[in-house]
C-alpha cells in the first residue's frame, strides 16, 4: 500500500528550511543542494514542489509572512492591545531574527522583481489592514479619516525598526526595541491628531516627554506653549500662531482676541533703526566715492 504524503506540509517544511538557511548564512547559501541537505530531502524531491530558486524564495517569503499573520492573530486572541500585536512581529528572539534576515535578503531582490514586489505590497497592505482595525478599537479618538495614516505611520516605523535591528542587533536588543515603540505609541495617545499639530519644544515631566492625555494630545508640549494646527489640533485652545517657516508658535497673547485672531508681534524697535543704516549705505554705494577720494586716486594711481 502507497504511503500517503502530505504535500503541503512537505513544501512548508522545505520553505521553512529554506528561511532558516538564508536567515543564518544569506542569500548566496540559497541553492537546492543546500537547503535539499538541510530539509533531509533530494534535489529531486525540491524540484517537484519548486520551479526555480526564484519561486523556492518566494515560497521562503510566504511562509514566513503568514507566520508573521498567525503571530499577530495569536496576539489579538490573548487580549493584547497594540504594542503586544506590534511586538509580536519585531525580532525580540532568535527565531524572528532570523526570519527578519531573510525579509531583508528578500526586499533586495523584490526592488527589481515584479512578481516577488507584489508579493511584498501584498503582504504590507495585509499588515497596515491589521494595524489600522486594531486601531479602531483601542484608539477611538483617532478619527475615521486619519485611521489609514496612522496605519501607514506604524507599518512603516516597524519595518524599519525592525530590519535595523535585524541589520544591527547589537545595537537594537529586545529592550531597546520595545522602548523605542513605546515611544512612538506614546506619540499617538491621548487624542493626538498624526496629520495636524506638531509637537512643541520641551521635555515635561511625565517620562521620555510623552505625557499620556493632557492638553497636548500625548506629544511632548512645554508649559506656555501650544501644539500647532490651532484649535483643530488634539487638545488645542487659544494658542498662539504658528511660525511662518514652520517653526513652533509663539504663546497666546490678550491681544490676540481684539485683533480679529492670533496676530505675529510687531518688529522690535531696533529694526527701524537697522533698516535706516541699510538705506543709508545703499544710497552712498549708488552715489560712488566722494570727490576727496576721486581726487586722491588720480595723485596716487594703482
Amino acid at each position: 500500500m502507497p504511503r500517503y504524503v502530505d504535500h503541503d506540509d512537505r513544501r512548508r517544511h522545505i520553505a521553512a528550511t529554506a528561511a532558516e538557511l538564508v536567515g543564518t548564512r544569506g542569500l548566496e547559501a540559497l541553492t537546492f543542494r543546500n537547503v535539499a541537505e538541510a530539509a533531509g530531502s533530494s534535489t529531486t524531491v525540491l524540484t517537484h514542489y519548486f520551479a526555480d530558486k526564484r519561486d523556492l524564495l518566494r515560497s521562503t517569503y510566504e511562509a514566513v509572512a503568514e507566520r508573521f499573520g498567525a503571530r499577530w492573530d495569536e496576539a489579538v486572541r490573548g487580549q493584547g492591545g497594540l504594542a503586544e500585536c506590534l511586538e509580536a512581529w519585531l525580532p525580540l528572539d532568535p527565531e524572528r531574527l532570523t526570519e527578519w534576515r531573510l525579509l531583508t535578503s528578500f526586499w533586495g531582490m523584490a526592488a527589481s522583481d515584479p512578481a516577488l514586489g507584489s508579493a511584498q505590497a501584498r503582504h504590507g497592505r495585509s499588515s497596515q489592514r491589521r494595524i489600522e482595525s486594531l486601531l479602531q478599537q483601542h484608539m477611538p479618538h483617532i478619527a475615521g479619516a486619519e485611521v489609514e495614516l496612522v496605519g501607514r505611520r506604524l507599518i512603516s516605523f516597524v519595518l524599519g525598526l525592525g530590519a535595523t535591528s535585524a541589520l544591527d542587533p547589537d545595537h537594537w536588543p529586545p529592550a531597546e526595541q520595545r522602548r523605542v515603540l513605546a515611544a512612538e505609541l506614546g506619540s499617538l495617545r491621548g487624542g493626538a491628531r498624526p496629520g495636524g499639530g506638531r509637537p512643541g519644544r520641551g521635555n515635561p515631566a511625565g517620562g521620555r516627554g510623552y505625557p499620556a492625555g493632557g492638553g497636548g494630545g500625548g506629544f511632548p508640549v512645554s508649559a506656555g506653549w501650544e501644539p500647532l494646527g490651532g484649535a483643530g489640533g488634539a487638545g488645542a485652545s487659544a494658542g498662539g500662531p504658528p511660525a511662518p517657516d514652520g517653526g513652533p508658535g509663539r504663546p497666546a497673547t490678550a491681544a490676540d482676541g481684539d485683533r480679529g485672531g492670533p496676530q505675529w508681534p510687531a518688529r522690535p524697535p531696533g529694526d527701524a533703526a537697522a533698516r535706516r543704516l541699510r538705506k543709508d549705505i545703499l544710497a552712498a554705494v549708488k552715489q560712488g566715492p566722494s570727490p576727496a577720494i576721486r581726487r586722491r586716486r588720480r595723485r596716487f594711481p594703482a
